[in-house]
């Protein structure tokens, strides 16, 4: 199932991401806000997205906001929503997306912050095929 590809390679982003962010936090600008060193990060992932996942997924970019929110885009290059159940995909991808927030140990920075997640997921003609949100709070 396509799902099942876009899961085993998201960790790539979460894992690269979350280096990141702790990279930042041990720079010396200590004062800098938990909003401002996401941004950062974000910009330092984005000088290498897009990024090929696998023959039929790529992740292309990262952004924050609104608020403490990781938000990350991806791209099916081989489907149309046309061709794809959006509620499904959601269903199946929604509890690896919590997973990847409140389970990965690359995570417990976002956790600790309370930053949330944001998974933007879009077919082949930059159409969405599913939007995700998942908050620390949803972590037990």
């Amino acid at each position: 199932m396509l799902t099942s590809k876009i899961k085993s390679k998201s960790l790539l982003g979460v894992t690269l991401i979350a280096g990141t962010i702790a990279i930042a936090f041990q720079s010396p600008a200590k004062s800098q806000s938990i909003a401002e060193i996401l941004v950062q990060a974000s910009d330092i992932l984005n000088q290498q997205l897009p990024m090929r996942i696998d023959q039929d997924t790529q992740w292309d970019s990262t952004f924050v906001g609104p608020g403490q929110v990781m938000n990350y885009n991806y791209t099916l290059l081989n489907y149309s929503v046309a061709e794809l159940d959006s509620n499904q995909f959601t269903k199946e991808f929604r509890p690896f997306v919590t997973q990847a927030l409140c389970e990965e140990p690359t995570s417990q920075i976002f956790r600790d912050n309370n930053v949330a997640f944001g998974v933007n997921v879009y077919d082949n003609n930059h159409r969405l095929v599913s939007r995700i949100d998942v908050s620390p709070k949803e972590c037990k």
